[in-house]
């Protein structure tokens, strides 16, 4: 949890509102838009924010400083009370409206960077290497599928050539042709009907890029072709920026 405290009143002299955090301060509104019945230290504000990026407000008091100031809350005075953002805060007998939204916000910017997230992206090592092995054994069935289509054209060849030595009965001879025919059209249509090697490849890294992400939920893009060993050697994600680490999340 981060928090800020401010001190809230009347700037001297151009009568803005000023907006004091112990070391820094800053005013909002137009010169003259802050009526005297504002004192300089007119009330506080303790603001916690959360510590994720978001810096989202968690609670909001305020406390009315001296009792001759007034501050009301949602049309009721008050000396000290916890608020949520969208209240209604005004100031002084003249009721001043205080643009709560607009504090917070300019009171946000004050803070430091939050720290980044942290996810482990252990997970991905199985990834990569079910990837890996799969690609392997594509790859190894590419090269069955080409010795098988050498021996088709081998045994095709010697089939039809066999239909051709002189002195062998007509009808072994026809055998002959219409087997290597026949072994031919087998291996095409089998050829044919199975998925080819670039569409399992296509699917295969389709499949890899939607689990091979970013842990973050927010993110969750793609991290790249990059082999675990390599990424688990980065610190940060280059689009959230969030942290990696190796260990169990």
């Amino acid at each position: 949890m981060a928090n800020i405290q401010a001190t809230i009143g009347r700037e001297e002299g151009l009568h803005r509102l000023k907006v004091s955090t112990g070391t820094k301060e800053f005013v909002i509104g137009a010169p003259q838009s802050v009526p005297n019945s504002v004192s300089r230290s007119h009330c506080s504000l303790s603001v916690d924010f959360s510590d994720d990026a978001s810096r989202s407000v968690t609670m909001i008091r305020i406390n009315n400083l001296n009792i001759q100031n007034v501050t009301y809350v949602d049309g009721q005075e008050i000396d000290s009370r916890q608020i949520g953002e969208h209240a209604v805060v005004k100031l002084g007998i003249e009721r001043y409206t205080l643009n709560l939204k607009q504090l917070i916000n300019s009171m946000k910017l004050l803070l430091p960077a939050p720290p980044p997230q942290e996810y482990s992206i252990a997970y991905l090592s199985k990834v990569w290497q079910e990837y890996d092995e799969a690609k392997l054994k594509i790859s190894e069935d590419s090269v069955r599928s080409a010795n098988k289509q050498r021996l088709q054209g081998l045994l095709s060849m010697f089939g039809v050539g066999a239909g051709f030595i002189p002195g062998i009965d007509e009808t072994v001879r026809l055998g002959i042709i219409v087997a290597a025919i026949l072994i031919g059209l087998y291996f095409f249509v089998k050829g044919a009907s199975g998925t080819t090697i670039q569409k399992k490849m296509h699917d295969l890294d389709e499949e890899f890029r939607k689990r091979y992400v970013c842990p973050n939920p927010d993110c969750r893009h793609f991290v790249g072709m990059i082999p675990y060993d390599v990424l688990s050697q980065n610190k940060n994600c280059p689009y959230c920026k969030c942290r990696y680490k190796e260990g169990k999340m």
